[in-house]
């Protein structure tokens, strides 16, 4: 999660919301499970993948007016939540560990 509150509060999004979605989803079958997954592919490579959920917003609150996070946004080219949430997707994966 590191990685990911990361982006989220340089994106001025909500990392406490995102953290506790995370960690609810986690142990949404009563026992804490890992959000990432990673396996060996046909070819033999490494391919990770990672779910959770995501509540965010690229439109109001300080997201459009916190110079800091409108840059942020800039610098990664971002023009959806959906590419926002990939680009956060891809961050958690590249903070995981393979097991």
């Amino acid at each position: 999660m590191n990685g990911i509150d990361a982006v989220v509060i340089a994106t001025a999004n909500d990392f406490r919301a995102i953290e506790a979605g995370a960690h609810s989803y986690a142990c949404r079958s009563g026992k804490y499970r890992p959000l990432t997954k990673y396996e060996k592919d046909a070819d033999g490579n490494l391919v990770g993948s990672i779910e959770l959920p995501l509540a965010l917003g690229l439109v109001g609150g300080a997201t459009k007016t916190h110079p800091v996070a409108r840059i942020a946004l800039k610098i990664m080219g971002v023009k959806s939540t959906k590419e926002l949430a990939e680009i956060i997707a891809s961050v958690g994966l590249a903070r995981t560990s393979p097991r």
